[in-house]
């Protein structure tokens, strides 16, 4: 008879230095290479969604990311979804603001 482990602690990383979806597959191997984790990295939003059904220090996690060539931090619950930090945000939301500008001026 097999016993399912059941997952003891999710956490969510911040990847950064993923240029395509080749590096995301990269991590995701090396983070699922790892003994008790199950990992799913997106490129698209740059994080690495980790399922441990062990304890392990999260800055294990982040050093396999680090031995890949990539960055990673830990995410918080306080950071906004969408673009890390409120400062962030508002950086990224200026700099599209410009480029919206920028873009309707040529299209005339």
């Amino acid at each position: 008879m097999s016993t399912v482990e059941q997952p003891m602690e999710s956490l969510e990383l911040s990847v950064s230095g993923m240029t395509c979806g080749a590096c995301a597959a990269r991590i995701q191997d090396r983070l699922n290479d790892i003994d008790g984790v199950e990992a799913s990295v997106n490129y698209a939003t740059e994080t690495a969604t980790i399922t441990l059904h062990r304890f392990l220090p999260a800055e294990e996690l982040v050093r396999a990311v680090e031995d890949a060539g990539y960055g990673a931090v830990v995410r918080s619950e306080d950071e906004v979804t969408i673009g890390g930090t409120e400062e962030e945000f508002e950086e990224s939301l200026s700099v599209l603001r410009n480029r919206l500008v920028i873009s309707a001026i040529l299209a005339v």
